[in-house]
């Protein structure tokens, strides 16, 4: 005679992790890619999971994955585990207390490539025993999840970067000025400083509400936009093959060759650090030492070096 007893079953958080990534992008391909694991990974995992729960989370179909109604009533409480395993991570990482270990630190391409690369050999020296890992992206990452440990941002003035404010601190502020090549000054001559109006020139824009596009709406007459480009490495060349005029990050234009500052600092954002954990002696110090090194490099961020120069 069979046995009527279900065999014990458990749930298991890489099971269920798979299950969110899944839920969210309605594909499993896309899900392991994620995760980095492979798709046959992730499929074994996710009908682990329909096994151990005894019901389907999603019907197969040519299209691609349909969630069921018991997916959506599992997927908020996926969500709240992840969050618990993440405190949890937290607290031990808190407790630990360790200097030696990893310290991930995100931000945009050019903070990346223009501030935080040149500095990262001081880092290594003054913390020897930390694994330094850095994420260069125009994306944001979530800290609370600890998708990075520390991220530097920018945001306009008056605006503050979300989530956690208590895990925020304004540091700084992020300069932009116009440049133009000179073969593109050659052909439309310098505009005049200050520049109130851009008759007969034509400027480069990262996008229709980027700091240059908002300055030069407010001149009397504008220039003609002659291109959008983004990120800010496309506007940059656009301008250093003489397109146009462009409103560039000075951190990075400053430094370019092939360009010539036309203006005085035009805009100016905030620029802010966010870590995930005050406990932690390792965060906290490398958090430390990077507001240091920010204040310092005040006037590269802003522009003011070049006008000082000037």
């Amino acid at each position: 005679m069979q046995s009527c007893v279900k065999a014990e079953s458990s749930l298991k958080w890489d099971d269920l992790r798979v299950f969110a990534a899944v839920w969210t992008s309605r594909s499993v391909k896309e899900a392991a890619r994620e995760l980095g694991v492979t798709q046959s990974t992730a499929s074994r995992r996710l009908a682990a999971l329909e096994e151990a729960l005894g019901l389907p989370l999603f019907h197969r179909a040519p299209e691609g994955l349909e969630p069921t109604e018991f997916a959506a009533d599992v997927a908020p409480l996926a969500e709240r585990v992840a969050e618990l395993v993440v405190e949890i991570e937290n607290v031990a990482s808190d407790a630990r207390g360790s200097m030696a270990g990893e310290v991930s630190i995100a931000a945009s391409p050019i903070l990346a490539n223009d501030f935080l690369l040149p500095r990262l050999q001081m880092l290594r020296e003054h913390f020897p025993d930390v694994e330094f890992n850095t994420s260069a992206s125009i994306g944001r990452v979530d800290i609370s999840r600890r998708e990075a440990d520390i991220a530097l941002r920018t945001h306009p003035a008056g605006t503050d970067p979300g989530g956690n404010m208590d895990l925020a601190q304004k540091v700084g502020e992020f300069g932009f000025a116009a440049y133009a090549s000179p073969a593109y000054l050659d052909a439309h001559g310098e505009p005049e400083r200050p520049i109130r109006g851009l008759a007969g020139h034509f400027i480069v824009v990262a996008s229709p509400k980027a700091p240059g596009a908002r300055w030069n709406d407010s001149l009397e007459p504008p220039a003609k936009v002659a291109l959008t480009a983004y990120p800010y490495a496309s506007t940059l060349a656009a301008a250093v093959n003489g397109i146009g005029l462009a409103v560039l990050p000075c951190l990075m234009a400053d430094k370019a060759p092939g360009l010539v500052r036309v203006s005085g600092s035009l805009v100016r954002w905030n620029l802010w650090i966010v870590s995930s954990a005050h406990r932690n002696p390792r965060i906290a110090r490398v958090r430390e030492v990077l507001v240091e090194l920010v204040r310092e490099a005040a006037q590269e961020l802003t522009g003011t070096a070049a006008e000082l120069a000037d």
